[in-house]
C-alpha cells in the first residue's frame, strides 16, 4: 500500500508540475497577447486623436468661410436697403411732384370752367 500511495504522491506532484508550467506559459501567453491589445488600442486612439484633429481643423476652416460668406450677404443686403430707400425716396419727390401738377392742373381748370360759365345767377 505504501508503494501506490508513493507512486500515486510521484504521480500528483508531476502533474502539479505540469498544472504549474502550464498555467505559466498561459500567464505569459495571456500577458503577450495583452500587451499586443493594449498597443493596437492605443495605436488606434492615436488614429482617432488625428483623425479628430483634422476634422476639427476642416471644421474650423469650413466655419470661417460661412462667416465670410454671411458678412457678404449682409453688406450685399445693406447696400440694395440703402438703395431701395433711395429709389422709394426719389419715386416720393417724384408722386409729389405729379400731385402737384394735378393740384395746379385742376385749379386752373375750375378757373377756366369759372370763366367760361360766367358769373352765376342770383
Amino acid at each position: 500500500l505504501r508503494g501506490e500511495i508513493e507512486a500515486l504522491r510521484s504521480d500528483m506532484e508531476k502533474m502539479e508540475t505540469t498544472l504549474c508550467g502550464d498555467m505559466e506559459k498561459m500567464e505569459t501567453t495571456l500577458r503577450g497577447d495583452m500587451e499586443k491589445m493594449e498597443t493596437a488600442l492605443r495605436a488606434e486612439i492615436m488614429s482617432l486623436r488625428s483623425d479628430m484633429e483634422k476634422m476639427e481643423t476642416r471644421l474650423h476652416g469650413e466655419i470661417q468661410e460661412v462667416r465670410g460668406e454671411v458678412e457678404s450677404l449682409r453688406r450685399d443686403m445693406d447696400e440694395m436697403e440703402t438703395r431701395l430707400r433711395a429709389e422709394l425716396r426719389a419715386l416720393e419727390l417724384r408722386m409729389t411732384i405729379k400731385l402737384g401738377g394735378l393740384l395746379v392742373l385742376a385749379v386752373g381748370l375750375m378757373t377756366m370752367i369759372d370763366r367760361l360759365l360766367g358769373p352765376a345767377a342770383p
